[in-house]
């Protein structure tokens, strides 16, 4: 994500079971606004689990219909600045679903039913 990769030190540590990244990385991530969201929208789930937990219904109803929903537009227009590099990247996503719709639809391989047959219909709109 943002181009933080992990590097190699200088001085190799005990194990091999280590990553190591440059502190200065991480602090970049740290300031990323899709990391507050996803933190803001844990805390909340928190407070709907405290809610229910105190047997607080209408609370706990009340914070679910406000949820804050991650807003990815900014990410996306950094990835493709221009409407022909999306359209460049549009057969990955294609083959995505039509990949999905050949998959059987079981639960018992953890396959969500529903996505199987929602990426169906898409293919057959397709067409």
């Amino acid at each position: 994500m943002k181009g933080v990769t992990p590097r190699e030190p200088k001085k190799k540590f005990k194990g091999n079971d280590k990553t190591y990244y440059h502190v200065k990385d991480i602090s970049f991530l740290h300031h990323e606004p899709l990391v507050e969201i996803h933190r803001a929208i844990r805390v909340h789930e928190r407070k709907i689990k405290k809610a229910e937990a105190k047997k607080n219904v209408e609370r706990a109803n009340r914070l679910r219909e406000k949820t804050p929903k991650p807003k990815i537009d900014r990410i996306i227009r950094q990835r493709y600045p221009r409407f022909v590099d999306a359209l460049g990247e549009l057969d990955d996503c294609l083959t995505m679903v039509h990949l999905f719709a050949a998959v059987p639809a079981t639960e018992s391989k953890k396959i969500d039913v529903e996505l199987v047959h929602k990426c169906r219909r898409y293919i057959y709109l397709e067409l």
